[in-house]
């Protein structure tokens, strides 16, 4: 899995081509599955990814379950889902 400063950069690479995407809520979009709160030792984070992280049916990541249900353009919040998908899309 990359880290969030990996998909950071990479968020930030198609904000400097694509000039059509909100930065903000695309940037947040593509931290925000790994934006929990570490306890002491970092070994969880709340909320812990079975929240943070979109699963289907009760099984791992659906990247494409979520672009389906999500990434629409008529959304109000059609760049942070972007972001978003992208996280998980940057994590294979």
């Amino acid at each position: 899995m990359a880290t969030w400063i990996t998909h950071m950069r990479i968020a930030e690479y198609f904000m400097n081509i694509d000039n059509r995407l909100n930065n903000i809520d695309f940037l947040v979009g593509n931290i925000a599955p790994d934006s929990g709160v570490p306890n002491e030792d970092w070994s969880k984070f709340t909320p812990g990814k079975n929240i943070s992280h979109w699963h289907a049916n009760g099984m791992g990541v659906d990247a494409e379950d979520f672009r389906n249900k999500y990434v629409k353009r008529e959304n109000a919040d059609f760049d942070f889902y972007l972001g978003y998908y992208f996280h998980y899309k940057s994590d294979w």
